[in-house]
């Protein structure tokens, strides 16, 4: 990868550019395309953000912090395995698809294959887990066992693969947008009819059969059919040996980030993990808008780092720029009206979630930075250096954990994690030539020290 040299552009304030911005992108067809399919994935990431913070209030005043501790747990311990079902091979086949869409079926059929094992092994591993750190909680084992049952149509999350390649991202949200709106409705139903909390695990595996009903539908819709695709063994050990460490990457990323959850269950009990786990809801609701930027622009990454790696530099830097901005933004405000919007969004029983919820923003400025960084090493071919840092970054958040909730609670938790995100994101890329530019880039971005915004060719 070619990049600035250290002191490039360091002297220039970040530009303002936002009529130029919307210029470029009614002029550039590149770019044109890219706004749409971000706004596609924009509208996806709103409706389900928005749908699923209103449901979860509701839910966790309807259970209580120690019934939503519960329900939290589980799904943490889902998120702690989803990067396996998922095999790290999201970004990676997408880069596949963009280098060779003549070789569609072969790499569809094969990483279809792939989800499915993963799927399974992620499945049985989930309550696996819960059966071993927490044998006296039949009721969590039960909760666990049926959202893990969606695992098994993880693989029908390779057709979204194909549409994010092709950049026609919005029959994606229109499967998923489908699905969730039709959920979180049923969801409102069980609420109004005083349910069981195991009525809304239920329906959280229903959500993924419904999702995977309607990518089939519209695949085929769109004229594509299931008869080209075809399974290659050694392709399927090619695409292993690079996804595997993203996928032990992933893994130890949802690790850190769930871990002050999952430790908080066992050393502070379900109470602690719901007030922590409102906070976070909370937190994580707004980072559907980088993901979506990231998603819509990875191809464009790809495909500039092949022909042109001067404008594959700029891309990037602009890409970090956005998503920095994007972040800090969200998080000068929500420092004095964290608790405020707990208050009124939670109760009076989740007041202690403020405080966490102010790290939390924090903490994801660094957040947002680890998911570009994740899509820049799949680029760069450093997946197993990702694996490596995630892992130490692991260990650390884990020290942090051990050290920081004993004395400072939820807090100490929520410390932990942004002092693990800031570490992985960030300061470990001083320490290898590699990514010693990588850090410049970033730099310049946490600084305002580049142009905000330049896509086109140098």
């Amino acid at each position: 990868m070619t990049l600035p040299a250290f002191n490039e552009g360091m002297t220039q304030p970040m530009k303002h550019a936002t009529p130029r911005a919307l210029r470029l992108v009614l002029d550039q067809p590149d770019l044109a395309r890219i706004f749409h399919n971000t706004a596609w994935l924009f509208a996806d990431r709103l409706i389900r953000a928005g749908l699923t913070l209103v449901v979860s209030v509701w839910l966790a005043r309807y259970l209580g912090a120690a019934g939503y501790g519960i329900y939290s747990y589980a799904f943490a311990m889902i998120a702690l395995f989803s990067s396996i079902a998922s095999a790290g091979l999201e970004d990676l086949v997408v880069r596949e698809l963009v280098k060779a869409p003549s070789r569609r079926g072969e790499i569809i059929g094969t990483t279809f294959a792939l989800k499915t094992a993963f799927g399974i092994l992620a499945g049985g591993l989930s309550v696996a887990t819960i059966a071993f750190v927490r044998p006296d909680e039949p009721m969590l084992l039960g909760l666990t066992a049926i959202i893990a049952s969606g695992f098994l149509f993880e693989a029908f999350q390779t057709l979204s693969l194909w549409f994010q390649s092709q950049t026609q991202s919005k029959y994606d949200v229109i499967a998923r947008s489908a699905s969730l709106i039709l959920i979180n409705l049923v969801k409102i139903g069980l609420l109004l009819s005083v349910t069981t909390i195991h009525a809304f695990a239920w329906a959280a595996l229903v959500e993924s059969i419904l999702v995977a009903a309607a990518l089939s539908a519209i695949y085929r819709l769109k004229g594509n059919g299931f008869h080209d695709w075809r399974i290659n063994l050694g392709y399927a050990a090619t695409l292993l040996r690079e996804s595997l460490p993203l996928a032990l990457s992933s893994l130890v990323v949802i690790a850190y980030g769930r871990l002050a959850q999952l430790m908080m269950g066992g050393m502070s009990g379900n109470e602690a993990v719901g007030i922590y786990s409102a906070a976070s809801r909370i937190s994580e609701a707004w980072t559907f808008i980088p993901l979506a930027i990231i998603a819509s622009t990875f191809p464009s990454l790809v495909s500039a780092k092949s022909n042109n790696p001067a404008l594959y530099a700029r891309r990037l830097q602009t890409l970090c720029n956005v998503i920095v901005l994007l972040a800090i933004a969200v998080a000068i405000p929500m420092t004095f009206l964290a608790t405020p919007l707990v208050l009124a969004l939670f109760g009076e029983a989740y007041i202690e979630a403020g405080p966490v919820l102010a790290i939390n923003f924090w903490g994801g400025v660094f957040l947002v930075l680890s998911m570009l960084q994740s899509s820049w090493y799949v680029s760069e071919g450093l997946t197993r250096l990702a694996l490596v840092r995630t892992l130490l970054c692991a260990l650390l958040n884990a020290a942090l954990n051990a050290v920081l909730i004993p004395r400072y609670s939820y807090t100490g938790g929520a410390l932990a994690t942004a002092i693990a995100y800031a570490v992985n994101a960030c300061v470990l890329n001083l320490t290898d030539a590699r990514t010693r530019p990588y850090f410049v880039l970033q730099l310049k971005a946490l600084t305002f020290r580049a142009p905000l915004f330049r896509w086109s060719e140098p």
